[in-house]
């Protein structure tokens, strides 16, 4: 850990020494934000996917430093204005403070406190070559034991429209709010060594051109060393692009690979495609491949946006594959002329494998070979619902220019439903209800959380309880 820090704040220092260049890693976590990216991404004011996270920032820069939000109706030009006041300015410090009296049972689309009391801090920058973050946690009462952490914490290296980087970034693919099924940021940020595309441009080729403004991410992972494969490998890779104004589409590939005893680039190669042999079934673990698309548009003059992530897990040769997915609708519009805004949406997600029309349990995010499944410290990586669950969400979100934002949640369903096999999110079949207010403060160089919430747990076979969440986050800039 601190060998970590010290080569982490060695690169720090060096990137200060050059010359500031904007640009970093935005992460997922903030929920106005993305709203106020997708609303902007809805108008064609930006040009871009906007459903892969994180997201550089060179990539939105491009498009909004020559906008003049002069000209957008209010709540267009709020959004710009709110988006590019998170412009880099050389070096930024920041110093973080949370508190929390339970662990949310299900996470969403939002940096929710991960310990009962953490203090931490970040300083990030930016040089004509290097992008960096040093980002350092103290947790008091880990869920998973580890009470010093370094994520958010990456390096990275301009190669002109590209970027390689290593380090524990959260992520999020797909365009649903509730949970992703590929990957989310319900469980800790995997450290990974990862390779993506800075700016969304455009293909210049005729024969390529008509899919529009794309963006492009690979990673190679690791996960923990106690687990059933220890240091199991992660691998993933992801295509979004944006054919027509309003429509997205993403294609990902997600896999379980290696491990102590097991490392090979065999077992790497069969992570990624489709060979179900009985070898490659041995060498790998969870095989994932995602299809989602979003498409926005007016009916009636009321704004909507219909939206989809399909998932197809491979198992071993001789067994059908299993398909779960989720999908949603969602619409928006201004309070008023002065830039308020809100979004509402509704989702329904079944992480119940299917085949054939039947019910494949404990299938999604489990494996056979590599036990602890598809999970990073016995959280699930994709659907924070986990495996063989079915959720209904609805939610609203406010936002107000230079003062903050606000969320409402919902959600019902049943976890665990087949009530057999490995399942870290319920021992049993339960019933689940949850509700949810959130609110962010933007305040001088600071920001300020409180969230409220109650949870209740129904197992068919009795026990119900109930959790109350309140947290309390606040950050503030130097």
């Amino acid at each position: 850990m601190l060998a970590a820090a010290a080569v982490l704040s060695g690169v720090a220092a060096l990137a200060a020494w050059q010359p500031a260049r904007a640009d970093m890693l935005l992460a997922p976590g903030n929920f106005g934000l993305r709203s106020d990216l997708r609303l902007l991404a809805d108008a064609g004011v930006l040009n871009m996917p906007v459903d892969t996270w994180p997201i550089p920032w060179s990539a939105i820069a491009s498009q909004l430093s020559g906008v003049n939000s002069g000209n957008l109706p209010p709540d267009q030009a709020a959004a710009v204005d709110a988006v590019m006041a998170m412009a880099p300015k050389g070096v930024r410090e920041a110093v973080t403070f949370t508190a929390r009296t339970a662990e949310p049972g299900l996470r969403w689309f939002n940096d929710t406190p991960r310990g009962q009391a953490t203090l931490g801090a970040s300083m990030q920058g930016s040089g004509p070559l290097l992008s960096w973050k040093l980002s350092a946690q103290a947790v008091h009462d880990a869920p998973d034991g580890h009470n010093a952490r370094l994520d958010g914490s990456y390096v990275g290296v301009n190669l002109g429209n590209w970027m390689l980087s290593a380090g524990a970034v959260e992520r999020w693919w797909g365009p649903a709010w509730g949970g992703s099924m590929m990957l989310s940021s319900n469980a800790r940020p995997v450290p990974s060594i990862t390779f993506q595309r800075r700016r969304a441009d455009a293909f210049a080729t005729p024969w390529l051109h008509w899919l529009g403004p794309w963006r492009m991410v690979a990673f190679l992972g690791q996960t923990q060393a106690h687990r059933a494969v220890p240091r199991a490998r992660l691998a993933g890779a992801r295509f979004s692009f944006q054919p027509l104004q309003g429509l997205t589409v993403g294609l990902s590939r997600v896999g379980q690979w290696g491990g102590d005893g097991n490392d090979s680039w065999t077992s790497l190669r069969d992570s990624l495609t489709a060979n179900d042999t009985a070898g490659a079934y041995s060498r790998t673990g969870v095989r994932l491949s995602g299809l989602d698309a979003r498409w926005a548009f007016h009916l009636g003059g009321v704004p909507l946006a219909l939206y989809g992530d399909a998932v197809r897990q491979q198992r071993a040769a001789g067994q059908a594959a299993g398909d779960f997915g989720q999908y949603g609708v969602e619409t928006w519009g201004a309070l008023n002329n002065q830039g308020d805004a809100w979004r509402a949406f509704a989702e329904y997600a079944d992480t119940t494998a299917r085949s054939g029309g039947n019910s494949l349990y404990d299938v999604a995010y489990n494996d056979p070979v590599y036990g602890s499944g598809y999970r990073y410290y016995d959280r699930p990586i994709g659907y924070a619902a986990g495996s063989d669950a079915r959720m209904l969400t609805l939610g609203y979100i406010g936002t107000v220019p230079g003062s903050g934002d606000v969320a409402l949640l919902g959600r019902h369903g049943r976890l665990n439903r087949g009530g057999t096999g490995y399942n870290t999110v319920a021992a049993a079949e339960t019933r689940f209800n949850s509700v949810r207010m959130e609110w962010f403060a933007n305040l001088q160089n600071a920001r300020l959380g409180v969230g409220l919430g109650v949870d209740w747990y129904h197992p068919v076979g009795g026990g119900s309880r109930r959790h109350g969440l309140l947290y309390l986050s606040w950050t503030s800039e130097f």
